[in-house]
């Protein structure tokens, strides 16, 4: 199936005139115009300031010139609708770059506000608690209750925190 493909692509590729092939001869063949034109005005000039104006040659100079100007006008419009065919290509690592900056200036704008102390706004405007907070607000109610021991209470958070647990043997052993 991919062969097929493939050789139908270039099949059609070959049998079509591609629209830069198309706006390459167009090209050409104005410029080659264009100095046709030049030499004709040239020789119109040439004609008509001589002594004796050549008046028969200028009408049949000029005559030329029209018709090369309307070849002129033809085959721009002619690239003008070839360039209707032309597709300005992206490489495939530019849209990846692209769609990585966009991520990782999102991702920046996340940590930033979150650091800056917006983040922890937001929960608070939004009215959300973690999950781990609710437990260790449901923990100190229960203690200052009497329905747990503080010393649950204690081994709870310790395990919970390993910075508050380091802190807790550092200030416990200073005691000592």
């Amino acid at each position: 199936m991919l062969i097929r493909t493939i050789l139908l692509t270039s099949f059609l590729a070959l049998i079509s005139c591609s629209s830069v092939e198309k706006i390459q001869k167009s090209s050409n063949s104005i410029r080659s115009l264009a100095q046709d034109s030049k030499n004709n005005f040239e020789k119109i000039n040439e004609a008509a300031t001589a002594i004796l104006p050549r008046l028969s040659e200028i009408q049949k100079r000029s005559n030329q010139g029209i018709l090369e100007q309307t070849d002129i006008i033809e085959k721009t419009e002619g690239i003008i609708e070839a360039t209707s065919g032309v597709v300005d290509t992206v490489p495939w690592w530019a849209n990846t770059i692209q769609i990585v900056m966009i991520a990782i200036s999102i991702l920046g704008i996340v940590v930033l506000l979150w650091y800056s102390g917006l983040g922890r706004l937001m929960q608070k405007l939004v009215g959300y608690i973690p999950e781990a907070k609710k437990q260790e607000a449901k923990l100190l109610d229960e203690t200052l209750n009497g329905q747990t021991n503080i010393r649950e209470a204690i081994a709870f958070l310790r395990a919970k925190d390993p910075v508050l647990d380091a802190e807790f043997k550092r200030r416990k052993n200073a005691k000592l």
